[in-house]
């Protein structure tokens, strides 16, 4: 039984498939379902290579976090815990620290309001930003019920999205034209290396494994291999998604589209390929919204147990082992900024 005065530790719960869901899901958010008609009307079909080159970059960084990630104890937070390890409590731990939490903080809001206008579309009398701080605060009550609840949550919600997306793949079959791929570099290989930093964010989702790193059952093991996991199933959803969109449909049917995606589902799939695609990405939106706020909140944790926040937020629930003080801050700020 825990002391009065002792802190309470976190609690290792989530198994290699959870800990790998969240990664993917986090990665997956709603904007790939509308930046793919932009990436290839710039790139042209070698877009297929900017994912690629995206990928191999990420495994460069992918492998500095599963070598940390598994040997930092206490690591929860990701980075700013590596950052403290290596060079104390400064200035360096402080920036590395902020950024990720206030990064994890907008993905959230902006998780929730593109979630929020995405049912206001079907349903007008729905005020969207209030249907915004909603969804904050029931993702909260999710994960303050712990880390089995949100590993749980992530499973659920990544597996429609990875679903939605396959379906996506598959129904291109249809109407596949590889003569939809010449020329490869229709405007140049430069605006095929310009888009790297366009789509390169998209991966960044393997963060939030690390970020929870002190919640991973056998850390050691399971950090690298969900690690490289969900490099491997991001880099082939995204790499699918721009075969099965350049070689499904005509680039005249989602070119200049807000909803490139959906465009060319359409083309090639009719109405039915437009609802898959459309409820793909409101789910993705909701499983960013998940990843990003169970990130952003050990990031909030770790600062505080590094005296960059007041005590007050490394506080733990007894009950269910959550960062619950943490949780608020960083659900009322995603709330402030929506």
């Amino acid at each position: 039984m825990t002391k009065p005065n002792e802190e309470i530790p976190l609690k290792r719960a989530l198994n290699l498939i959870q800990t790998t869901f969240l990664g993917v899901g986090t990665a997956i958010c709603g904007t790939m379902f509308a930046v793919m008609g932009r990436a290839v009307e710039t790139a042209g079909p070698s877009i297929v290579i900017t994912f690629l080159i995206g990928a191999f970059f990420a495994l460069l960084g992918g492998l500095s976090y599963a070598e940390l990630g598994a040997a930092v104890p206490g690591g929860a937070g990701g980075a700013v815990s590596f950052v403290r390890r290596a060079f104390g409590e400064g200035i360096l731990t402080f920036i590395a620290g902020w950024y990720d939490w206030v990064g994890s903080i907008t993905d959230c809001s902006l998780g929730a309001i593109v979630f929020a206008f995405s049912i206001n579309y079907f349903l007008k009398w729905l005020e969207p930003y209030t249907l915004a701080a909603i969804t904050l605060i029931f993702f909260a009550l999710i994960n303050f019920k712990g880390v089995e609840s949100t590993g749980k949550t992530q499973f659920i919600l990544t597996g429609v999205l990875i679903s939605s997306i396959s379906l996506y793949i598959i129904g291109s079959f249809f109407s596949f034209d590889l003569g939809r791929f010449e020329p490869l570099f229709p405007r140049g290989p430069l605006s095929t290396l310009f888009m790297i930093s366009y789509i390169f964010p998209a991966y960044a989702g393997y963060e939030t494994i690390t970020q929870l790193s002190e919640e991973v059952r056998i850390a050691g093991k399971t950090i690298p291999k969900a690690l490289f996991l969900s490099l491997i199933m991001i880099t082939i959803l995204f790499t699918g998604t721009a075969i099965a969109t350049i070689g499904g449909a005509s680039q005249e049917a989602y070119g200049s589209s807000d909803t490139p995606l959906q465009d060319a589902a359409n083309y090639f799939m009719g109405p039915i390929g437009v609802i898959v695609v459309t409820f793909g990405s409101i789910v993705a939106t909701l499983s960013t919204i998940n990843g990003s706020m169970a990130g952003g909140t050990r990031i909030a944790y770790a600062l505080s147990r590094g005296n960059l926040l007041p005590p007050v937020f490394k506080k733990v629930h007894p009950k269910y082992n959550s960062p619950y003080t943490s949780l608020a801050l960083t659900t009322l700020l995603a709330i402030w900024q929506t």
